[in-house]
């Protein structure tokens, strides 16, 4: 999780100074704020949605993102990228029950 939090925290970062040319101090602490999020859905729900709980704030933070930024081609970029983790989340999300019926899991997604 430790990797997978420092890349989402570092595209976070890039995203606001990049996408809505935000200053580096309150992109900062947007930044906390997304980690405190994380963090607080660990604490209260560590093994909820198959422990893909932690990827929740992530997703609605992308949504609020894409509608954020202005129209161009980042937009949809990040709109088509967003569905991709989404897709990716609900498979993660399903994996341990689908292995009982489908012996190849969804890892592969």
């Amino acid at each position: 999780m430790i990797p997978i939090l420092c890349f989402v925290l570092l595209f976070w970062f890039l995203a606001l100074r990049r996408l809505l040319e935000i200053r580096p101090l309150p992109a900062i602490l947007a930044i906390a704020g997304m980690f405190s999020a994380i963090a607080v859905v660990i604490a209260l729900a560590p093994a909820a949605l198959n422990g893909s709980a932690a990827y929740l704030p992530v997703l609605m933070g992308l949504g609020v993102l894409a509608v954020l930024i202005p129209q161009d081609a980042s937009r949809s970029r990040l709109r088509f990228a967003a569905s991709g983790f989404a897709a990716s989340l609900t498979a993660r999300t399903l994996d341990h029950s689908l292995c009982a019926e489908f012996p190849i899991g969804t890892h592969w997604l």
